[in-house]
């Protein structure tokens, strides 16, 4: 691992925290039903999409679009600490050398 400059440091120390509460939010059961919540949801609409015969092209559209948006809500926590491992590896650190590098 490279020896890190203070701004360097501080980036590290905001992306393992971050890492750390998403973590932490992953494995809440509340936050769990919660997601699962958002799946279902999703998928009523993907059904809903499939099956109306009386809807516009317009409207299938933006439910389409709508649930688009819903599936990002699901990646969303899991792309953000993806970002934060990569910038952390672009300075040779793991999620847990918090210790290792003086933070």
């Amino acid at each position: 691992m490279k020896q890190l400059s203070p701004e360097e440091r501080m980036s590290c120390k905001k992306s393992i925290e971050t890492i750390s509460s998403i973590d932490a939010l992953i494995a809440n059961p509340e936050f769990q039903i919660f997601m699962g919540k958002i799946k279902e949801l999703s998928d009523k609409m993907a059904d809903s999409i499939l099956h109306e015969d009386e809807i516009s092209d317009q409207e299938r559209e933006a439910k389409r679009q709508r649930r688009l948006g819903i599936l990002e809500v699901l990646r969303k926590p899991q792309e953000d600490r993806d970002n934060h491992v990569r910038l952390l590896a672009q300075f040779g650190v793991k999620p847990g050398d918090g210790v290792e590098i003086g933070i």
